[in-house]
């Protein structure tokens, strides 16, 4: 399992000269004031993290200079220092006060999988524009000619983003990759499963230690954590470290900085450690976001046991946590319930304990539990991440294991076949006008970009052809299909099937049945586990 990466270790050289001062750079760890307060500002207006009374104005988001002073920090799992692509303003340095850095982007990497496949994959954290700066096209240079350029190289096939609605399909993003989220429980969770009068628990939870590592990375495979994407991410070695140190309770230096809480469960009879939980709290929800035991058939130890008695302690056990910095404040002593809700006059959203976020994947154990038992909320649609894929035939060619694997266990098992998909017009972000995939003997060949020649008059002798497909030598059959621009990223993320892609848009189209069954076969609709680390 590959379950770390390789960060950027040191400032990158590129500079681009913009015009009118402004210059096009890469983040060094000076910076870090500097790119706080800029994003800080720019999403002064965004709800996230902070309260606002009813007649007054937000002031800088706090809740995001935390999560750029975290990504800064050098400490961070999916980017470092050297990781933010920026525009400064060189003429505002003669300007006391002023902030030199007026846009900028996140650039992250992350650990991650395609079915048997080891993929590393690319993500974007904020994106954000001073108001002063904006509609002059800064966010397109820096995605065009900084973020793009390095992501590509550096060997990010797909790459994911949330933001701006429609926004980011101007630079080849598409709606695709749903993102891991979850179902609130519909009763305050201390109703749920109320302690027998007399009883002890039996399954207690401690906190995460650093030796605790091997154990954590061990629990929260994707098989552990039972989850049954064929597209997803890991929670490896770097991002458990990341949890255990750089998010431990002697490390927050900032209210927002308690984000992620681990525990080890722990069995009191024997005194094993048998399972990992994990929660978030962040934007004003409590979230479950892992729960793995060890399913050991000797100790008959099942989720049902124990999930009664982690739910019931989670609040005391996470409160102490998520509060540790306002105990800091207070000589180290959680303040009382009542103190807690009114803290910090009323700008921060009280932290409350009651309503909890199934964040855990569809197929996990507890979430059917609770599912069955009436206890979770409706689930929303999903929601969908813009997905970048660079090259078309680059991520084919990674991924061409899984697609001759699920050619062996079909109806077309040893194929000789060309695929020939015509997506009519090349826009930014695609790397061509089509793409063709071959496969001889069921064994994949080749896959390149491609562009639909024919002529009209081909066209129409062909289409009146009673072939049920064309041949362009012995034994390989030509299999053609037409998708809209950037939506073929749905069928080949397994976001959508092909009935469902084909009724999306009215140019999508299969040139018959073989073909659709072939491209049913090779491109499945699949589930996901994709997070993102904007923290």
């Amino acid at each position: 399992m590959q379950d770390t990466i390789t960060l950027q270790k040191e400032p990158r050289p590129e500079r681009i000269d913009i015009g009118n001062g402004m210059v096009m750079r890469w983040s060094t760890p000076e910076d870090t004031d500097n790119l706080a307060s800029c994003f800080a500002e720019t999403f002064r207006w965004e709800n996230i993290g902070q309260r606002v009374s009813e007649d007054g104005a937000p002031d800088k988001n706090t809740y995001v200079d935390s999560a750029i002073r975290r990504l800064m920090s050098g400490k961070h799992v999916v980017m470092s220092e050297y990781d933010i692509a920026l525009v400064e303003d060189t003429t505002l340095h003669v300007q006391p006060g002023k902030n030199p850095i007026v846009a900028a982007i996140c650039m992250q990497q992350m650990a991650g999988y395609y079915g048997s496949v080891e993929v590393t994959y690319g993500a974007l954290g904020a994106v954000g524009t001073l108001l002063e700066y904006r509609n002059r096209g800064l966010i397109r240079r820096l995605f065009l000619e900084m973020i793009h350029p390095v992501a590509d190289a550096r060997g990010d096939l797909m790459t994911f983003i949330i933001g701006i609605p429609h926004f980011y399909r101007l630079f080849g993003y598409e709606y695709a990759v749903p993102h891991k989220f979850g179902q609130p429980l519909k009763d305050p969770i201390s109703t749920l499963f109320p302690l027998l009068k007399d009883a002890s628990e039996r399954f207690t939870l401690r906190e995460v230690a650093p030796s605790d590592l091997p154990y954590l990375v061990q629990m929260t495979t994707p098989k552990r954590l039972h989850c049954n994407a064929q597209l997803g991410i890991y929670y490896g070695k770097a991002f458990w470290d990341f949890i255990a140190q750089a998010l431990a309770p002697e490390a927050i230096e900032r209210h927002h900085d308690a984000h992620h809480h681990a525990g080890i469960i722990v069995d009191t009879r024997t005194g094993k450690d048998i399972g990992v939980s994990l929660t978030s709290y962040a934007t004003r929800r409590w979230i479950w976001e892992a729960f793995s035991i060890d399913l050991d058939e000797a100790t008959g130890i099942t989720y049902k046991d124990v999930m009664p008695s982690i739910l019931r302690q989670l609040k005391a056990f996470d409160r102490p946590y998520y509060e540790c910095y306002n105990a800091k404040l207070n000589d180290n002593i959680l303040p009382a319930e009542t103190e807690t809700e009114k803290r910090d006059n009323g700008f921060f959203s009280p932290r409350m304990y009651s309503e909890l976020v199934i964040n855990l994947t569809k197929h996990h154990p507890v979430t059917k539990l609770l599912d069955s038992q009436g206890r979770l909320a409706p689930e929303n649609p999903p929601l969908r991440l813009y997905t970048r894929i660079h090259s078309l035939p680059k991520w084919i060619e990674k991924i061409a294991p899984v697609l001759e694997q699920r050619l062996k266990d079909s109806a077309m098992l040893g194929i000789s076949a060309r695929i020939q998909l015509n997506f009519f017009r090349k826009m930014e972000g695609m790397s061509g006008r089509g793409l063709e995939i071959v496969f001889r003997r069921g064994k994949f060949v080749r896959a390149s970009d491609w562009e639909d020649f024919r002529s009209l008059e081909q066209i129409f002798r062909e289409q009146r052809s009673s072939a049920s497909a064309s041949k362009e030598k012995e034994d390989e059959a030509i299999f053609r299909a037409g998708f809209a621009p950037l939506t073929f990223t749905r069928l080949v993320t397994g976001a959508m099937d092909v009935s469902e892609l084909l009724q999306r848009d009215g140019e999508n189209f299969v040139e018959n049945g073989e073909t659709k069954m072939l491209l049913e076969i090779l491109f499945p609709k699949l589930d996901h586990f994709v997070d993102l680390f904007w923290w």
